[in-house]
């Protein structure tokens, strides 16, 4: 009883806590037009009836040539133009990026001077775009990239968590997670050089579904003390799954607006950073759920059978609610 009234709790409050995709990027190509001179073109995204009011204001010796211009994309995403001139005593002049507290969504800055361009990145931690003529070492700031959509897409992480709860044994997990990695590194590429292109909602919901199969996997085997799938098995399903989990990656890249000259480094350097971050995922899940496991017996009950099932369930239940969720945005 006790574990359902958590498990109940858990399902109640998810609604308001959890997000599937955390990580939203807003994009904006900055380009020195003239010493002291430079045109911002600010892509914000919108998803369903929601949109983040991004703002970005300009600091004390710049200003607007002319008033911001606002127009919706064909996408439904809000694109804002607009040229500002800054004082030449300024070296270096910081623009405040309001609207990123939230932690639900970044910037993503891609520079343009005579010198070079460069990518950045740009957080709540650090809210301000530094208008500078000398280049930024950009990948540093495209395999964070990766590592933030991993780290927060909370649906990927459940389907590798999911895995390692289902396989057991570290060999199969292994085996798994690296049939997930290929699969979805495939269809990252392929999906961001536009050479095949699924409608973002079905695949989304798609993904939730392999989160659900997954837990009554795992629900399954565990009622019946049944042995981890076979190898084959293990790696057909993560890889089958990990082809649909690398379009979902992939919205993060292509929504940007990036040219498609700075995709294909882009593009290797942000899923370096998802498998680093998935890698310590594991490492860290792995650890705990040892701790927890021990010792397996506790008043004649299997604590790792009852443990597992319970993860399980909430998989499950989390995974339903996505499903549900990502269903209604299809109709």
């Amino acid at each position: 009883m006790t574990w359902r009234l958590l498990l109940a709790c858990l399902v109640l409050t998810l609604p308001g806590v959890v997000d599937a995709h955390g990580l939203r990027l807003a994009f904006v190509e900055v380009r020195e037009i003239e010493p002291g001179g430079w045109r911002l073109a600010l892509k914000i995204p919108v998803l369903g009836e929601r949109q983040w009011p991004l703002e970005i204001d300009l600091p004390e010796g710049c200003w607007d040539v002319e008033p911001p211009s606002r127009h919706r994309l064909p996408s439904g995403d809000l694109a804002e133009l607009r040229q500002v001139r800054c004082d030449r005593a300024l070296a270096a002049p910081a623009l405040q990026v309001r609207g990123l507290e939230s932690g639900l969504v970044d910037l993503l800055v891609r520079m343009e001077t005579p010198a070079g361009a460069s990518v950045t990145i740009i957080t709540a931690a650090d809210p301000v775009l530094r208008l500078t003529r000398e280049p930024e070492s950009a990948a540093l700031a495209k395999f964070q990239l990766g590592v933030e959509h991993i780290i927060t897409g909370y649906d990927h992480l459940a389907f590798v968590a999911g895995i390692l709860l289902l396989m057991g044994h570290l060999r199969l997990v292994l085996i798994a997670v690296t049939a997930f990695t290929i699969a979805h590194s495939v269809t990252l590429m392929l999906a961001v050089l536009d050479v095949v292109r699924l409608p973002d909602p079905p695949v989304e919901a798609v993904i939730a579904l392999s989160i659900v199969y997954l837990a009554l996997e795992i629900v399954t085997r565990t009622r019946g003390n049944l042995p981890p799938p076979s190898i084959s098995r293990a790696w057909t399903v993560a890889f089958g799954f990990g082809l649909l989990h690398g379009f979902g990656f992939a919205g993060a890249l292509r929504e940007t607006g990036l040219p498609a000259g700075d995709l294909p480094l882009t593009l290797l350097l942000f899923n370096l950073g998802i498998e680093a971050g998935q890698v310590a995922f594991v490492v860290v899940l792995a650890a705990l759920l040892a701790l927890l496991r021990q010792p397996l017996l506790a008043g004649g009950i299997d604590r790792r059978l009852l443990l597992d099932r319970t993860l399980a369930y909430g998989l499950g239940s989390v995974a339903c609610f996505w499903t549900i969720e990502r269903v209604l945005e299809i109709v």
